[in-house]
């Protein structure tokens, strides 16, 4: 319940923590020239190679995401918040009003007010991600050919971006025929940059043990093949998305990292009232369940197949990017795991996991993983965004959302994944458990950064948590770290 339905109640923590840096944030002015530019509106991305040829973040990056999360989460203390005023920015520009949602959070809009934040939100996205686009372009042009995705081939072509919500959405009419008629023009436009067809045909045409008959019929069900393949791509995307939704908190419109950071300040500031109250603070207890690691029986795939599948690790990889998984697990390094001794070498690296199927039909199974690995000399925690068809990993909370058929595809969610080793007859065992949190259940977003925040606490490489396994015998390795934690501190 929101402070405007029972006045004389306290906050939620989480409100009245937003609530708290919001009002002392009004009073100060922004922190530097550069957060004047967010606010504006301009582009900030770092424009750098992020990974090396060995998949380790690289250094003038991983020192740029460091600088960049100390003044997000100096803004956050002092109230400013870039992405909630460059959206009001947008609206004040395009000659909108801003409706009060003082205290609200998405899930506790009204369906005018959602419908308005939800149509303004996605205009404003379109024309920060144009902004992007075209700084990128001053500084890197790049060729025509080199535009492989949907939302940039339309920057490219100068033409309007449509963003669609990842979890589902009732499109507008027009909007839906735009989509459609320049989604399938993307997808024409991508088949002959590739020249694949013309390349069948070379090959087509260079076998001497092939006939004419057997060359127009291989020609034919090709077509047939690309036709579903593209109709497939199009209905995905219709129904699945390219963009998140709005997270909102009290109010406050913020990117995925603000909400991370502002989950940590929440439990800084709970933990120092149970202090003040002369009580011990408790972690609420993680549920992770273990998975079956087991290498799944590749299928046979044809040339179709290979190109649905990579079409997919770069959506997948793209998003996971956007979504700033790796600036999370800075944080987790520099903030969360900033006392940990020197010879626990906590590593950050990409973490991406490549499991389709591709049926008859074009329609693909997936399983496939994208995000950010942290890892210490004990623990590695993988988080990020993927596809799961094992019911038993996801939440209890989001269970009955999901039907039988949507699990079979691959339904989309957020995951966190631990992966430990343990002593069995006298051999190193790797184990893995894992948790899922589908883009279903309307709170996703803030399950996930609690759970993470969670996971980070109960396997930090710090002298405490050091001292908790010692005093567990967790030297046995008989069972997760994190059940047997989190059951003691439950």
């Amino acid at each position: 319940m929101n402070s405007t339905e029972a006045p004389q109640r306290p906050l939620h923590p989480i409100k009245r923590l937003v609530a708290f840096v919001t009002r002392r944030g009004s009073k100060e002015s922004p922190l530097t020239p550069r957060q004047n530019s967010l606010i504006m509106g301009e582009s900030t991305h770092y424009d750098g190679v992020q990974f090396d040829e060995n998949g380790v973040i690289n250094k003038n990056y991983e020192e740029y995401i460091h600088r960049e999360n100390e003044l997000t989460q100096q803004n956050i203390k002092r109230g400013i918040w870039p992405e909630h005023e460059a959206y009001k920015k947008f609206l004040t520009k395009s000659g909108k009003t801003m409706p009060d949602i003082s205290g609200l959070s998405y899930r506790d809009l009204t369906p005018p007010v959602k419908e308005f934040i939800n149509q303004t939100y996605k205009e404003y996205l379109a024309q920060k991600y144009r902004q992007e686009y075209e700084n990128a372009q001053r500084k890197t042009p790049r060729e025509p050919q080199s535009y492989v995705s949907y939302q940039e081939y339309l920057f490219q072509s100068g033409r309007k971006y449509i963003p669609v919500y990842q979890s589902g959405e009732n499109l507008s009419e027009p909007d839906r025929e735009y989509i459609t008629q320049t989604y399938k023009e993307y997808l024409v436009w991508k088949d002959e940059k590739r020249e694949y067809r013309k390349n069948l045909i070379s090959r087509l045409d260079s076998n001497p043990l092939l006939s004419q008959e057997g060359r127009e019929r291989i020609l034919k069900d090709d077509e047939r093949s690309r036709q579903m393949s593209n109709a497939n791509w199009l209905e995905r995307h219709l129904r699945e998305g390219d963009t998140p939704p709005p997270t909102i908190e009290d109010g406050i419109i913020m990117t995925g990292t603000e909400s991370f950071i502002l989950m940590g300040l929440k439990i800084k500031q709970m933990k120092a009232e149970a202090k003040a109250r002369g009580e011990e603070y408790k972690q609420p207890q993680l549920s992770l369940r273990p998975i079956d690691l087991a290498p799944l029986t590749p299928e046979r795939r044809l040339q179709r197949d290979q190109e649905i599948v990579q079409e997919e690790h770069y959506k997948l990889a793209k998003e996971a990017r956007e979504t700033q998984f790796d600036e999370i697990a800075e944080v987790i390094k520099t903030k969360m795991w900033k006392n940990a001794p020197s010879g626990h070498g906590i590593t950050i690296k990409p973490y991406l996991q490549i499991d389709m199927g591709v049926k008859a039909d074009g329609s693909v199974i997936n399983r496939s993983k994208a995000g950010t690995t942290i890892g210490n000399a004990h623990d590695a925690l993988s988080f990020g965004i993927g596809y799961f068809t094992d019911r038993a990993a996801i939440i209890d909370e989001a269970q009955g959302l999901l039907s039988d058929e949507e699990l079979q595809k691959g339904i989309k969610a957020n995951f966190i994944q631990h992966t430990y080793t343990v002593e069995e007859e006298g051999k190193t065992v790797e184990k893995t458990e894992m948790i899922v949190i589908p883009h279903a259940y309307a709170e996703h977003v803030r399950l996930f950064c609690a759970f993470l925040r969670n996971a980070v606490i109960i396997i930090s490489p710090d002298e405490y948590t050091t001292q908790i396994r010692k005093a567990l015998q967790l030297e046995t390795r008989k069972a997760p770290i994190l059940r047997r934690v989190s059951a003691i501190a439950a």
